[in-house]
């Protein structure tokens, strides 16, 4: 070996001696080099052994798992370097197809989801962020599955970015039952907090957890100040007690739940009386977990209770009512009728005048009384037909004001439409509407506004709330509205029951508001109250809409006068009232065969050579009815016009198959004059319609 002179002099060529261990020393060099490389190859060797085990060890690893691994190639389509042999089973494609079709990833994608899925591979491509995802992936059989993908960036030992790795898992079961899970959730969120009745979920030391808006309704309190609170913070200490000794049962096993009423404290302090359900709900274990209880107000059912009895109330006065009426409408007919035809006697100076006109007078009296009993029993003789209440409201405006007290002032609000017709008894309605302006004007004895309002409300479904009761249609509204001191609660409550005054105790109580509420029922309406102390009542009167229209005015009345020549069947049990009917009629120049029963009335028409014009017969008497007696006359004089009267109710009438409605009935008591103006009404209805 050469080597550079560095201690001889300058431009010096002198070699030095050779040494004889030279070449002994360069063997054993190159023996140590190839020693060297020959250990280096089998490290080498032994390495790639190693790391070929390693791979072979990490692939029988990775196919075994429920998932498929990939590995994809940082461009715009991710081209597939190696995909794991799950993808046959998982998703139907082999691993060879992934590596030869490179749009394979892209066209099974979801439509909806490639343009994001494609964006996040991009971003992780750019960013080198670990790549999470979910979306909807098309296996080769066309199934549509959901796939979690996870992949990192692989970089060098410079940073340079290598490939992605990552994982795909199908977790379209799991993603199944966390929508089922989720819609179980929304429904029974929807049943919660939909519920018409309080419901909560409490902890077994009885803490709320979660609470519905119906219960924070009920007891006054927001949500976030109900939920943490024990259920006993919000119950009436006298029913604390009860409650936790019948908890303490559900959780002993002794019962599965419980149902007791209890009071609750309202936000506002008063109590609410409520009913309360508890059942105990475990969980997978059969351990207690929550309990589940549900809270209904018991004032809705306190007001169906009050209903129930004021309607069985209203049925033993109507069936007392209408036991007495015909009796006592008999009596009422043969003293009005009687007292009358003693006034047309009598000279008006003479002192019996006076007498007689206070019995007159007296009957009136008793008429009206019995009118309003069966009125307040909804069993009321209602002579209905189709009229403008629109109208009935224009007229009421005209001779209100001389009704009115001093000092009050009356407004009239008519409806938008030009006219709103309705089926009742027009004479019943307007003498209603004038007692509640009266009554009005009694509440404002210093002066006011009383104002009628005539509008329409359409009910789309049956309206039980506050304390309206109607079936759905379209309702003529007519309200009565004052600026007096208004009702207080106790007397709003039970304003329509017979004998209740809002006038003080120097006021004699009536059958009036009682027998307001039982017309409009009768009439298919409701009457509704409202009231603040202090600041005026208003009562509004629902009436249901026709589209009928009102029967024409009568044309030509003819004066009513005497009429030979007509003969009149009477059929009549009741002796007094057909001996009074009789005199009226002979009084108006008609022949009148008479007759006690409707048998002896078929006798006395068979007997009859004559024409009989009219049979006037009681609708109720002891064996053959009124129509049935009209039939069987029927067959022999056809021509033969009919007018029915009874003392009885509408329902009882009804039930012998005479519409009241109709021209040919007249309701008990009547007088003279009305007796004949109906007679001959039936006998020329061309002269009165």
């Amino acid at each position: 070996m050469i080597r550079p002179n560095t201690h001889g002099e300058a431009g010096s060529n002198r070699t030095p001696p050779p040494d004889p261990n030279a070449g002994s020393r360069e063997a054993e060099l190159e023996l140590e080099l190839l020693a060297a490389r020959a250990e280096l190859a089998d490290q080498v060797r032994s390495a790639a052994g190693e790391r070929e085990a390693a791979e072979t060890k990490y692939l029988s690893l990775i196919e075994r798992l429920p998932l498929v691994t990939y590995i994809d190639a940082i461009d715009e389509l991710s081209t597939n370097i190696y995909t794991s042999p799950q993808t046959d089973r998982i998703f139907g494609y082999s691993a060879e197809e992934w590596l030869v079709d490179r749009e394979l990833f892209m066209n099974a994608l979801h439509p909806d989801d490639r343009v994001r899925v494609l964006n996040e591979r991009a971003r992780a491509h750019e960013t080198g962020e670990p790549l999470s995802s979910e979306y909807r992936f098309y296996a080769k059989n066309g199934r549509l599955l959901w796939v979690q993908d996870e992949a990192v960036v692989v970089r060098n030992a410079d940073g340079t970015p290598l490939y992605l790795h990552g994982f795909l898992l199908d977790v379209t079961e799991r993603r199944s039952a966390a929508e089922a899970l989720e819609e179980t959730r929304a429904r029974f969120t929807a049943a919660f907090n939909g519920a018409p009745n309080g419901m909560a979920l409490a902890t077994i030391d009885g803490h709320f957890l979660l609470v519905n808006p119906a219960l924070c309704e009920l007891v006054g309190y927001d949500e976030n100040e109900l939920v943490g609170q024990r259920f006993s913070d919000i119950t009436h200490a006298g029913d604390v007690a009860a409650d936790l000794v019948a908890m303490k049962a559900v959780l002993a096993g002794e019962i599965p739940g419980y149902t007791l009423e209890k009071r609750c404290h309202h936000r506002l302090g008063h109590v609410v009386a409520i009913r309360l359900t508890v059942s105990l709900v475990r969980d997978a274990q059969g351990e207690p977990g929550y309990f589940l209880g549900q809270m209904e107000s018991l004032n809705d059912l306190h007001r169906l209770e009050e209903r129930l009895r004021d309607s069985q109330k209203l049925e033993s006065v109507g069936r007392l009512a209408g036991g007495i009426a015909h009796d006592f409408n008999n009596l009422l007919t043969a003293i009005s009728g009687y007292s009358e035809r003693i006034l047309a006697r009598l000279d008006p100076d003479d002192r019996s005048f006076r007498d007689a006109d206070l019995i007159r007078h007296s009957a009136e009296r008793a008429t009206t009384l019995t009118s309003q009993l069966l009125s307040f029993s909804q069993r009321q003789m209602l002579q209905t037909s189709v009229f403008s209440l629109t109208q009935a409201v224009r007229d009421m405006g005209r001779f209100l004001p001389a009704h009115l007290s001093k000092g009050v002032e009356l407004t009239i609000v008519l409806a938008e439409e030009e006219e709103l017709c309705v089926r009742a008894d027009r004479e019943q309605i307007e003498q209603a509407l004038l007692q509640l302006a009266t009554n009005a004007c009694d509440a404002m004895p210093d002066g006011g506004r009383l104002t009628l309002m005539l509008s329409t409300q359409e009910l789309l479904a049956r309206k039980r709330t506050g304390d309206v009761d109607l079936p759905e249609g379209r309702y003529a509204v007519v309200t009565v509205s004052d600026t007096g001191d208004g009702i207080d609660e106790a007397t709003r409550s039970s304003l329509f029951e017979p004998f209740v005054s809002t006038k003080g105790r120097t006021e004699a109580a009536g059958l009036g508001l009682a027998s307001l509420y039982g017309l409009a029922k009768q009439s298919g309406g409701d009457v509704v109250a409202t009231s603040v102390l202090k600041d005026g009542a208003s009562f509004a009167v629902y009436l249901p809409l026709v589209n009928d229209l009102p029967a024409a005015p009568p044309e030509t009345m003819r004066e009513i006068g005497t009429e030979e020549g007509r003969t009149v069947l009477l059929a009549e049990d009741e002796d007094v009232v057909r001996m009074l009917v009789r005199e009226m009629l002979e009084g108006s120049g008609y022949a009148v065969l008479e007759a006690s029963s409707a048998e002896a009335a078929i006798d006395v028409s068979a007997a009859h050579a004559g024409q009989i014009d009219l049979l006037l017969t009681d609708v109720v008497m002891p064996g053959m009815n009124g129509p049935a007696l009209a039939r069987t006359l029927f067959e022999t004089r056809p021509s033969m016009r009919v007018l029915y009267t009874s003392g009885f109710t509408n329902s009882a009438v009804s039930e012998q198959g005479v519409a009241v409605e109709d021209t040919v009935f007249l309701a008990k008591p009547f007088s003279s004059a009305a007796l004949t103006a109906k007679v001959l009404e039936v006998l020329e209805p061309s002269s009165s319609a």
